[in-house]
């Protein structure tokens, strides 16, 4: 159910993003500089933190990947007797990896401990997206802008659909 949710979030969220846009000019105020301000600590935070995410990610693939090929080496000899004879030999396996299967699920704590650490402090810099709809209702009303008029918070810049996107000849 998650996959097919997050494929319609794609197919859709990718949708409204490749309309093409124009961006407008919007004047400084309180809010307007709030949204900017943390949009962009938001952005760059998202960034470092899936950059964490695929380092650590990759650092315990690297650690690990000696262990399971170690463990699939001592594995495969009682492997061919379970398909060659019964499911008893399940348990042989079991109790000859068992030692590097709990070196591997140590390893895995590890890695997602050592990345909570190192993303809790830009957890907070991410903006909820009530935070940031709040806001930008904000300053869409005080500044009269479109009720078009979306704000890319990756580039923290307000755009409205190009006026070539949304003529009818366009739309042919």
């Amino acid at each position: 159910m998650k996959r097919i949710v997050a494929l319609v979030v794609l197919m859709f969220g990718g949708y409204a993003f490749a309309q093409e846009t124009t961006v407008i000019n919007v004047k400084s105020s309180a809010a307007q500089d709030a949204l900017v301000s943390m949009a962009k600590d938001s952005a760059e935070a998202q960034k470092a933190k899936d950059d964490l995410l695929a380092k650590a990610r990759k650092a315990l693939e690297d650690k690990n990947k000696p262990l399971i090929d170690q463990m699939k080496v001592k594995a495969k000899p009682s492997q061919d007797k379970i398909d060659a004879y019964t499911k008893i030999w399940q348990t042989k396996i079991e109790t000859d990896t068992k030692d590097i299967r709990v070196v591997v699920e140590k390893n895995n704590k590890e890695a997602e401990e050592n990345y909570k650490k190192q993303v809790a402090p830009l957890d907070p810099k991410i903006l909820s997206p009530q935070t940031l709809k709040t806001l930008e209702d904000i300053v869409k009303k005080e500044q009269s802008l479109p009720a078009d008029a979306t704000f890319d918070s990756q580039k923290q810049v307000w755009v409205v659909p190009s006026k070539a996107a949304t003529s009818p000849e366009a739309k042919k």
